[in-house]
């Protein structure tokens, strides 16, 4: 499900160096290093830019190392201790994603592409003249595979808290696109949680970025639902496709909301929830994912028991998903996930 985005990816392998020759760096950027190098072979673009991000700003280090320098500059296209620089501050990492996400053509494949059929029929002046009569129409092919999704922005108001909606270009078809609603926490806010979907390239979603002030969440409840209604009424989305995404705390208010309003929510899921409410009988579906590294995880003696479960409300064990090596943090993994399980609710919906 995610970009897989070789036109900006050359083929040529990234050259490591031996291990001993490298200097040691913090466990966790040498993680997400590996992880993103992983990412660029499986020719994963926005994958291995995220990760690459995370790598540098958990080792500032890495932007005078061999790997990242090599990896940032074949990703970019730019110069790559600039864009080390860049990545290691998650704002600026953003405004970097968004902005290789708006290149419209890339070149260097389209070179490449010719090479490689100039090669395999073995002509040598007369096919690369005739190649070049179509230059213009592969690159436009090019453009339009590899255009990012487009999507409009729009700022609405419940009362004075604000909201962001995130609408795809053109119409939907019948009864309209799901709705993903992003709920983070001061470590990880919607805003935060935005990029790592948007990078997914997911053409088909309506994503809402509640803006709501630091109250219980038992008071954000009713904003968080004229949010989601003033949603249903302005903007094309499926009535019966509502999904709740909460990171860390907002899986409180995902899951909260989903138990109160079963007619409404058609799935909540959480990533490292701090919280989890049980959904109404024959309600919302739910998708927990927990880390083996999270603390919430590892304090639980392997998962026979949660501090984040309310007792009073669960009757039965809780079904999750297990990531491994992942800690409290979103990942990649769990973004194919949550799309997939809005993809599935909404395929329902459709039938």
């Amino acid at each position: 499900m995610y970009a897989y985005d070789h036109h900006s990816t050359p083929q040529n392998p990234i050259t490591l160096l031996p291990d001993e020759v490298r200097p040691p760096y913090n466990t966790v950027a040498e993680h997400a290093l590996q992880a993103a190098i992983n990412a660029y072979r499986r020719k994963d673009w926005g994958d291995a830019l995220l990760l690459l991000g995370e790598a540098v700003e958990a080792d500032p280090r890495l932007q005078q190392d061999a790997y990242a320098i090599q990896l940032a500059g074949r990703l970019t296209g730019s110069d790559p201790t600039k864009a080390l620089s860049l990545l290691a501050h998650p704002a600026e990492r953003s405004q970097l994603i968004a902005m290789l996400q708006r290149r419209r053509a890339h070149y260097l494949p389209a070179i490449n592409t010719i090479t490689m059929v100039f090669i395999s029929i073995g002509i040598a002046l007369a096919g690369l003249y005739a190649l070049s009569a179509w230059l213009p129409h592969i690159q436009s092919v090019i453009a339009e595979v590899n255009t990012p999704p487009q999507v409009e922005v729009y700022t609405q108001m419940v009362g004075d808290v604000a909201f962001d909606v995130y609408v795809p270009e053109g119409q939907p078809s019948d009864p309209g696109w799901p709705m993903l609603v992003l709920l983070g926490d001061p470590m990880l806010s919607g805003n935060d949680l935005l990029p790592h979907f948007l990078v997914a390239n997911d053409r088909s979603v309506v994503y809402v970025i509640p803006h709501l002030p630091k109250q219980p969440t038992e008071m954000s409840l009713s904003i968080l639902h004229e949010m989601i209604a003033k949603t249903e009424n302005i903007y094309p989305t499926a009535l019966d496709s509502v999904v709740l995404y909460g990171f860390g705390e907002g899986g409180d208010l995902a899951t909260l909301y989903a138990r109160r309003y079963p007619n409404i929510a058609a799935g909540a899921v959480t990533s490292g929830s701090t919280l989890v409410h049980a959904p109404a009988p024959n309600g919302a579906k739910l998708l927990v994912m927990l880390g083996d590294q999270d603390s919430l995880y590892t304090s639980s003696g392997d998962g026979q028991s949660f501090s984040f479960l309310d007792a009073n409300e669960w009757q039965d064990s809780l079904p999750y998903l297990l990531l491994e090596g992942i800690g409290h943090e979103i990942d990649p993994q769990q973004v194919d996930f949550a799309l997939e399980f809005v993809s599935d609710i909404h395929a329902d919906a459709l039938e």
